[in-house]
């Protein structure tokens, strides 16, 4: 998720940016983060409206039942117990991060994590994907910067916000090969 910022001090543009936190991450994040189970309000309050502006018999979001609330959250335990077994028992919660700009917007990772914290509280947090693409040539101050600022970002995140991250991987050479060119 990139982390978007309104561009005013407005509360419209505050809602708006919320808004997009919202169908971005909280449409993954909240039916199995939640205390509810389901999708966030501000989504499910817009996509039924607007499914009954198209004269749908129903919303075009589904809604859960108890019974796949209660699966959901249950599949998602066990899963995530599984997968902490590989990390020392500490992972929950796994946060994908990908951002692809060439101008440093770190200041939005530390946002976008304490945002996290924020609204699924109680989760550790590992960063898991996270990198600057670099076009070629010798020299690769571009993506040193890159990495100084954004790992200066989670270690504020980490030490002035009390964020709980516990883990960051940066991009591997051959993490974004099959995204543009292949083997070509």
């Amino acid at each position: 998720m990139d982390w978007p910022e309104p561009e005013t001090n407005s509360t419209e543009d505050a809602e708006a940016a919320e808004r997009a936190r919202q169908f971005v991450m909280g449409m993954f994040g909240h039916p199995i983060y939640s205390k509810y189970g389901d999708y966030p309000a501000v989504v499910r309050q817009q996509v039924d409206a607007n499914s009954k502006a198209e004269e749908r018999p129903r919303s075009r979001l589904p809604t859960f039942t108890q019974e796949e609330i209660e699966y959901i959250r249950a599949y998602t335990k066990g899963l995530l117990t599984i997968m902490s077994t590989f990390c020392t028992h500490l992972m929950r919660n796994i946060i994908r991060h990908v951002i692809h700009h060439r101008k440093s917007h770190a200041w939005g990772l530390r946002k976008q994590l304490n945002w996290v914290a924020t609204q699924y509280p109680g989760y550790p947090i590992i960063i898991t994907e996270n990198g600057h693409l670099n076009l070629g040539g010798r020299n690769d101050t571009d993506r040193i910067e890159y990495y100084t600022e954004y790992l200066g970002a989670v270690l504020e995140a980490i030490y002035t916000d009390g964020v709980p991250v516990i883990g960051y991987t940066a991009w591997s050479l051959m993490d974004n090969v099959e995204w543009n060119r292949g083997f070509t």
